[in-house]
């Protein structure tokens, strides 16, 4: 017969067994959470430390990243330059024996006429222009002998301007272009030197020929030009013996008739 007392022990025993039990199921499932947040929350922190930085970037594109020291010194040195006006003389036509003057002039001075003494028959263009004090300044085209009169690289000074010149010989005859190339000299910290160059200006001239010219001078660079216009010339001169030997003959026979 079990007594009061003796169930109440039992049942206090089976309630700490229980209890015991549970404590040790609730020991083990804290020691897998922790196995396992190591296992896989520690890559995960990792993974996002590493990239946060990226993802910043990315989340924020208007914010460009800062320039390096060239690129400020490039910038602050194109800065520095002042306005000043460039004029760029050449002739309109030209003849196919003959040589012509191409000026480039060049200020500091927004003010100053650049045109004054510059040739009245060429085509004369001014515009605005970034200077800075030392200036480089080429013309180029395939179809004209160029010499350079004056330096590629001139100084600029505030007082007057400064003029670049080039000889220009025509070697074909036609519509050919000449192609006028200006740029800054910027200089940098550590001796460097870089160049700024502005859109490059083109001019476009009609070149006569020269028959009597073409028939005489070959030019050896471009055979096919060389034949082309030595036929032309020589048919040109053929074509004025013939008229000249029918005007000759016809007053002959006006006088014989007479």
């Amino acid at each position: 017969m079990v007594t009061h007392d003796g169930f109440s022990r039992t049942v206090g025993r089976w309630g700490i067994q229980c209890w015991a039990k549970l404590y040790r199921e609730l020991v083990l499932m804290k020691t897998r959470f922790k196995k396992l947040a190591v296992t896989v929350g520690l890559p995960i922190i990792i993974l996002v430390l590493l990239l946060y930085p990226v993802v910043r970037h990315l989340s924020s594109p208007g914010q460009p990243a800062p320039p390096d020291d060239l690129e400020l010194a490039l910038r602050n040195a194109v800065r520095a330059l002042q306005p000043g006006k460039i004029a760029f003389e050449s002739p309109i036509n030209m003849k196919q024996s003959e040589s012509e003057k191409v000026e480039v002039r060049i200020a500091k001075n927004v003010n100053q006429d650049l045109t004054k003494g510059l040739g009245t028959n060429g085509n004369i263009k001014v515009e605005n222009i970034k200077v800075g004090s030392l200036m480089v300044a080429s013309l180029n085209g395939s179809a004209f002998r160029i010499t350079r009169l004056t330096k590629e690289e001139q100084a600029v000074t505030d007082d007057n301007y400064t003029a670049w010149d080039w000889e220009v010989h025509p070697l074909d005859w036609g519509t050919h272009k000449l192609y006028l190339t200006v740029c800054v000299r910027l200089e940098l910290p550590g001796k460097r030197e870089e160049r700024r160059c502005s859109p490059v200006h083109d001019r476009e001239i009609e070149v006569k020929i020269d028959p009597l010219y073409a028939t005489t001078h070959f030019i050896k660079d471009d055979p096919k030009w060389s034949i082309t216009t030595a036929v032309s010339g020589f048919t040109f001169v053929i074509g004025g013996i013939v008229a000249t030997v029918r005007k000759l003959r016809k007053k002959e026979r006006m006088g014989f008739h007479g």
